[in-house]
C-alpha cells in the first residue's frame, strides 16, 4: 500500500506499508516469513525452526504467524542465562505465550550455529530441536526463501527513483534489488553493527545488481536499540506529523538519512521510505 507523505522538503516522497493487517505480523517480517511458510506447506512439514535473539521483532512475528498458521514454532535464542523466566522480554514472553518451543544456548554456541550449513551440525549444536521434521528459517528470515515474499511486495516501489529501507540482515534490500527495475537506487539503512555481513548477503542474494546497492553506516550509533536525544525528536515529531509509529530502531533512522541526503544533494525524482516497524 502507497501512501504518499507531505514533507519540509519539497520532495515526492512516499511511503510503502504492508498489506499484511495481521497482528505482529506488520512491515516487513510477515513477508521475508512467507517464503518459508511456502516451503513448509510443499514439504507438508507442520513445524518452523528458528533463531533470534530476546529482544526481536523477527521472533515476535514468527510466534504469530505459526500461531496463525497452526504451525508448531520453535526459536534458539542467544543467551543460556535467559532460561531464567525473571529475565524474559516481552518478546520470549509473547512466543511462549502463542505456543512456541524455546532453546536457550550459549552466545558461542549461537555463533557456530549462524554458520552451520546441514541439518546434521545443527542437531550436534541444539539436539533438543526437532530439525528433521521441520523448515528452518535463519535469523530475520535470511536467505533465498526470505526473497519471496519481499519481491512480491516490492514490485510496488517500481515507480520510484530512490528506495530507502532499514537493514538488519540485507534480506528485504536484496528482495528490493531483485524485483527493481536498473535505474532504481536501493540505500540500505543499517541499524546493526554488521556492514561486512549485510554486504555478503547482497552479493550472494543478488550479485547482478549489487552496484545499485549503497548501504548507510552512519545511523547505527551505539547499536540496535540504542537511541539518541536527535533520534527521539524525530520518532516523535514525524510520529505526529504523519499519523503512524516512526521508531527509533527503525523508521526514525531511515527519516534521518532521509534528511542528510537532501540536505547534501543526493536525492532526486521520486523517493520511496519502506515501512518496516512491526505495528
Amino acid at each position: 500500500m502507497l501512501v504518499q507523505l507531505p514533507n519540509r522538503w519539497g520532495l515526492d516522497l512516499w511511503l510503502l506499508k504492508s498489506n499484511e493487517t495481521g497482528a505482529h505480523l506488520g512491515g516487513n517480517k510477515y513477508h521475508k516469513l512467507r517464503g518459508y511458510l511456502e516451503s513448509a506447506k510443499r514439504q507438508s512439514m507442520g513445524t518452523l525452526i528458528t533463531m533470534a535473539g530476546a529482544h526481536s521483532n523477527h521472533l515476535r512475528a514468527f510466534a504469530a504467524l505459526c500461531h496463525r498458521e497452526q504451525l508448531r514454532g520453535h526459536a534458539i535464542i542467544r543467551g543460556d542465562e535467559l532460561s531464567d523466566a525473571t529475565r524474559h522480554s516481552a518478546e520470549l514472553r509473547f512466543a511462549l505465550d502463542q505456543g512456541v518451543d524455546l532453546s536457550f544456548v550459549s552466545r558461542a554456541v549461537y555463533r557456530q550455529l549462524r554458520e552451520a550449513v546441514s541439518i546434521a551440525d545443527r542437531a550436534t549444536l541444539v539436539p533438543g530441536a526437532p530439525w528433521r521434521e521441520a523448515v528452518f528459517v535463519p535469523e530475520g528470515g535470511l536467505g533465498a526463501d526470505g526473497l519471496t515474499g519481499v519481491k512480491d511486495w516490492a514490485r510496488e516501489a517500481s515507480g520510484f527513483d530512490h528506495v530507502l529501507i532499514a537493514c538488519a540482515t540485507g534480506t528485504t534490500c536484496a528482495g528490493f534489488l531483485q524485483a527493481a527495475h536498473e535505474n532504481q537506487k536501493i540505500c540500505g539503512v543499517a541499524v546493526l553493527k554488521n556492514a561486512a555481513a549485510i554486504e555478503s548477503t547482497i552479493r550472494l542474494l543478488t550479485p547482478e545488481h549489487e552496484i545499485r546497492f549503497e548501504l548507510l553506516n552512519d545511523y547505527v550509533f551505539a547499536g540496535f536499540a540504542s537511541t539518541t536525544s536527535e533520534l527521539d525528536t524525530i520518532a516523535s515529531e514525524y510520529s505526529h506529523f504523519w499519523q503512524i509509529t516512526i521508531d527509533t530502531n527503525y523508521m526514525a533512522r531511515v527519516v534521518m538519512a532521509l534528511r542528510d541526503r537532501v540536505a547534501n544533494g543526493s536525492l532526486k525524482g521520486r523517493v520511496l521510505l519502506v515501512y518496516t516497524y512491526n505495528e
